[in-house]
């Protein structure tokens, strides 16, 4: 007879998770251990509470769908959660996102110095109302060569509105990662981070430069503010020039040359 109450109640417990998936809320932290791997569901719901954090030293495959996008956002709307921390190098494992939104968070994407995937993708993405001054996605440097050959990171289709930074990116354009931007929309902006020298792009440039591994297509940026008026694109490293296919001043307006 207790065997069979036991039984009934895990399966009790397993039909109110399975019933609650929709959310998964994050209290604290919340570890991927390496090896290791989070799926996340079209349509979830991933609410973090004040300064909780995901954090990733595995993999992660949150892939949502354009009617069922995967919202991460706080619980509280005035006592912001930390975001999604990437650790370790793992050269086997990867990061997906797709059909994702980052809702009022201290900081959504963060890649801990030394970091290492085989692929990291971040497609059809909205980030809005994160205002802590932290940027939006910080990717600092990576550990090279773990496997031979370089990181592939992709960052397209995306659009930052109503942040208080934007994106940063460590060690562009060297031998260990290739970095493709495109299609990336920066509007209604406004910089107040510690470093208001940095646009809402900033790009720290490898040393030695290899321009084959920074392609950069569309960019456009509309009705960003900044004190030191860098609200666009800005660099910093050795390299004499990178290319760009094309900036734009406002989204669906002529390229800037």
């Amino acid at each position: 007879m207790q065997y069979r109450f036991t039984l009934l109640f895990i399966l009790l417990v397993v039909a109110l998770f399975s019933a609650a998936q929709d959310t998964l809320f994050i209290h604290q932290v919340y570890r991927v251990q390496k090896g290791k791997s989070l799926s996340i569901k079209p349509g979830t719901v991933v609410s973090f509470a004040a300064g909780a954090r995901l954090e990733v030293a595995g993999s992660l495959l949150a892939k949502g769908t354009k009617e069922k996008p995967i919202r991460f956002t706080s619980a509280d709307k005035d006592e912001s959660g930390a975001g999604i921390v990437i650790t370790g190098a793992n050269p086997a494992e990867r990061i997906e996102f797709n059909q994702v939104k980052f809702i009022n968070l201290l900081q959504p994407l963060r890649f801990e110095p030394f970091w290492s995937r085989k692929e990291v993708e971040i497609n059809n993405f909205e980030v809005a109302n994160c205002k802590s001054g932290e940027s939006v996605f910080y990717i600092s440097n990576s550990l090279k060569n773990l496997n031979r050959k370089p990181i592939q990171l992709t960052i397209k289709n995306g659009q930052l509105t109503n942040n208080y930074a934007g994106i940063l990116i460590e060690n562009s354009g060297s031998q260990g990662i290739s970095i493709h931007l495109d299609s990336l929309t920066f509007f209604d902006n406004k910089l107040e981070g510690l470093d208001d020298n940095l646009g809402m792009l900033h790009l720290s440039l490898g040393e030695p430069f290899h321009a084959a591994n920074l392609r950069i297509g569309a960019l456009a940026f509309h009705r960003n503010s900044s004190s030191e008026k860098n609200d666009g694109l800005t660099l910093s490293g050795v390299a004499d020039t990178i290319h760009v296919k094309s900036i734009y001043s406002k989204p669906g307006y002529r390229a800037v040359t």
